[in-house]
């Protein structure tokens, strides 16, 4: 099974994102890059069982916690001075997507960028895009594709 790094990385309005990077083994050519959005309320350790399974196929994956959630909306020795659970917006939120698919492209040069995602992401680039059109644009224009899932169903093992 894959391990990943942790990093704590700068993003906009100067948050502290706290971030995972998954990548194959070093035999293995990286294929693409799968920038990964957790869903509401939910955070990057309750992905660690499923993003190898991408490093398994030569896919890397970066994700991070998003502003409010996670490490990121809760580690009081880490996270942004005025961070905290829940606290968030769409605009920001939407900010931080473009940002952390930017990152992706600028470390990971030369091959493509998807955007995963579970639950909120979908309705970021469904349903806001018609409030904050220049942010969505900025996110879907930075992507190759993007693979949205939406379920209450457990995957089988």
């Amino acid at each position: 099974m894959s391990t990943y790094t942790e990093a704590w990385l700068r993003g906009p309005s100067n948050t502290q994102f706290y971030t995972r990077t998954y990548v194959p083994q070093e035999s293995q050519q990286v294929r693409a890059v799968i920038v990964f959005v957790h869903g509401f309320a939910e955070h990057v350790g309750r992905y660690t069982h499923f993003h190898p399974l991408f490093t398994q196929q030569g896919f890397t994956v970066f994700a991070i916690d998003q502003r409010g959630f996670g490490l990121t909306g809760q580690d009081v020795e880490r996270r942004s001075k005025g961070s905290a659970y829940g606290k968030t917006n769409w605009k920001d939120q939407m900010h931080d997507i473009a940002w952390s698919i930017e990152h992706a492209r600028e470390t990971f040069r030369n091959v493509p960028v998807f955007l995963m995602g579970h639950s909120m992401v979908f309705y970021y680039l469904s349903f806001s895009g018609r409030s904050y059109s220049a942010n969505a644009s900025s996110v879907t224009g930075r992507c190759r594709g993007f693979g949205l899932c939406q379920s209450g169903r457990k995957v089988p093992s």
